[in-house]
């Protein structure tokens, strides 16, 4: 369901430990260190959690359990207790450049763009040639809607690297959003002379084309049109309320096709928010993701995509109440999207309702036999009751 354009090309980010991180003391530890990694290569980040803990009561010491148990809670999107994690391991072993980079993320998901932007300060002190520092802070000014900021930025770090597409493609991007299109375009001109295989710059150097015949064609008509004359006012233009058939059955609307919107003249600009939306979220620039979103669903209230991705990225933001909501109204509008069930059913089961979790995956399976992630869905609402009831004799909320 969720499309991607990634229009931002990332590479380089230090989010696997370096060997100093790979080390635990002693053997006891060592063991229950390494089932943690095994857990983490399976996605299993609950379970890796649980062994770095064990290990941690053994040796309490060790800068790389406590990162590692960090990666494990920002996979969970528990990002406060991440950045807890990455505190008490720079406490052990201060100015570890993996572990700043990786606090700097966590930050960057829980908006705390000034703290993302202290710790890439910091590795930048360490290091003026980390060319990931330098792109991770261009990021966050982009997403606090620098791109000036984030161009100076992007320009540091190809002085370091100038064959680095990425930061060609990135700075591209920041271009457009000051209006630069011919600069933007040169930008990615750039990037496709270093890697001419990347489809997503293509796809931005269209997109900067357009942009830029559309602003030279704007100004063509704004030169040739006659200014309206102070005495006369311009009339507003008012796009009336477009009422969705089937999509709020509660008001007394009817029609065909219940869930399917009927064409209308804002579905360009309501497919332009949503698709802005993506990128933000693919970014992982959640706030902007919604903004875009509700933007979308604005102009077309019975767009179940938009209702689905919205609810995906506010459960990035730990908004997991109104993710759910979210997707019921995608529901409400498609109820044989088995994706959207499959979502709900993380969320509820990220909310501990793993009887409701199940009931999600269910569904979804229904509707899908060859759902990967209803089948394992299912089999860890399971595995998640027996231990339960093994534990405490009746069903309850996780710790």
């Amino acid at each position: 369901m969720f499309m991607r354009p990634d229009e931002r090309i990332i590479r380089n980010k230090k989010n696997t430990p370096d060997d100093t991180l790979n080390t635990v003391h002693p053997q006891e530890a060592a063991l229950l260190f390494k089932k943690g990694c095994d857990m983490m290569d399976k996605s299993m980040y609950a379970e890796a959690a649980r062994f770095y803990r064990k290990a941690l009561g053994i040796n309490p010491g060790s800068a790389s359990l406590w990162y590692h148990l960090g990666l494990a809670m920002e996979r969970m999107m528990r990002l406060s207790d991440a950045v807890a994690c990455y505190d008490m391991a720079l406490g052990i072993k201060p100015g570890n450049e993996s572990i700043i980079h990786n606090k700097a993320l966590a930050l960057v998901y829980l908006g705390d763009t000034s703290g993302a932007v202290r710790c890439y300060d910091i590795l930048i002190g360490l290091n003026p040639r980390d060319i990931d520092a330098w792109r991770g802070k261009g990021d966050v000014m982009l997403g606090r809607g620098d791109p000036e900021g984030a161009i100076s930025l992007y320009d540091r770090l190809l002085g370091i690297d100038p064959d680095d597409a990425a930061a060609w493609n990135n700075r591209g991007i920041a271009l457009e959003k000051t209006g630069c299109f011919s600069e933007a375009v040169d930008s990615y001109d750039r990037a496709l002379g270093i890697d001419p295989k990347i489809e997503k710059i293509w796809r931005n150097k269209g997109l900067a084309v357009s942009k830029k015949r559309e602003k030279e064609k704007n100004a063509v008509f704004t030169k040739n049109t006659p200014s309206i004359h102070d005495n006369k006012k311009a009339l507003p233009f008012i796009n009336k309320p477009h009422h969705v058939p089937g999509l709020n059955p509660a008001a007394g609307q009817s029609g065909t096709d219940a869930g399917k919107s009927q064409p209308h003249g804002d579905d360009e600009e309501s497919k332009e928010y949503l698709v802005m939306g993506n990128t933000m979220y693919s970014e992982g620039r959640y706030g902007q993701a919604i903004e875009n979103y509700d933007k979308s669903l604005l102009l077309n209230p019975g767009n179940n995509t938009a209702w689905n991705n919205k609810g995906l990225a506010l459960a990035k933001s730990g908004k997991i109440d109104e993710a759910i909501d979210c997707y019921d109204k995608a529901l409400e509008i498609n109820p044989v999207d088995y994706v959207v069930y499959n979502n709900k059913g993380n969320a509820l089961y990220r909310k501990g309702n793993i009887d409701e979790a199940f009931k999600c995956f269910q569904s979804a399976s229904g509707l899908n036999k060859d759902s990967k992630t209803a089948k394992n869905g299912m089999a860890l609402c399971m595995d998640t009751l027996e231990n339960t009831r093994h534990q405490d004799g009746n069903y309850k909320k996780r710790p």
